[in-house]
């Protein structure tokens, strides 16, 4: 096998594991809109961003697993994550705190720089132009 399928073969299950990581905290949110509502509400954050999160995660996890607007989803995983630590996971410290989501969104740029490529960037734009 030679080096190049190599990298694609890893960055490819860095990218699915991401998406399924994601998507799976996305289900959770989104099956109990209810009980993340009260949460969000306890942060002093509007109950509708529960929705508004969760679907991001959901849905921007399985366009990340097939590829889909990578760079993009990659970029609302960043804001996600980061609200995420700024709100929640920050006092906490990082070990035991937020090195998860730390972790998750470096994981997150990473996968964005690595598809912000001109050629990525041209098909993207050729699917919207039609």
């Amino acid at each position: 096998m030679n080096a190049d399928k190599l990298k694609y073969i890893g960055i490819s299950m860095i990218k699915i594991m991401l998406g399924i990581t994601m998507a799976w905290h996305g289900f959770a949110k989104v099956t109990d809109l209810q009980g993340t509502g009260q949460f969000f509400a306890s942060l002093g954050l509007p109950t509708q961003m529960a929705l508004m999160i969760g679907l991001i995660e959901l849905i921007g996890g399985l366009m990340m697993i097939a590829g889909i607007l990578v760079p993009i989803v990659a970029l609302l995983f960043v804001g996600v994550l980061a609200g995420a630590i700024v709100t929640v996971k920050l006092q906490s410290g990082f070990l035991n705190g937020y090195e998860y989501e730390l972790f998750l969104l470096v994981v997150s740029a990473g996968m964005g720089l690595f598809y912000a490529d001109d050629k990525y960037l041209q098909r993207m734009l050729a699917i919207i132009r039609k």
